[in-house]
């Protein structure tokens, strides 16, 4: 199994590869704006504990990630440098 992590949501459409982006197509569907590059609740999923004090992603677990977004997208440098 793994677990899929999605640090911020939102890109720009740069290239043919993007026309049918299912992103922008489900964005649409909330009228939401997928220019707009937010922080996602899971940020900091790889850092996170239960309550017993255990990883909520266990050493070992394939992440999947970036599903929404580009990782190396421009307005997300800011968010990088912030603390989990």
């Amino acid at each position: 199994m793994g677990e899929m992590w999605n640090l911020w949501h939102g890109c720009h459409k740069k290239s043919e590869g993007c026309q049918h982006c299912y992103v922008y197509r489900r964005n649409a569907e909330f009228e939401k704006d997928s220019n707009v590059v937010t922080k996602t609740a899971s940020f900091n999923l790889p850092i996170r504990r239960d309550r017993q004090g255990n990883w909520k992603v266990s050493s070992g677990t394939l992440m999947w990630t970036c599903f929404t977004s580009d990782f190396f997208i421009e307005e997300a440098d800011e968010l990088r440098e912030e603390p989990g």
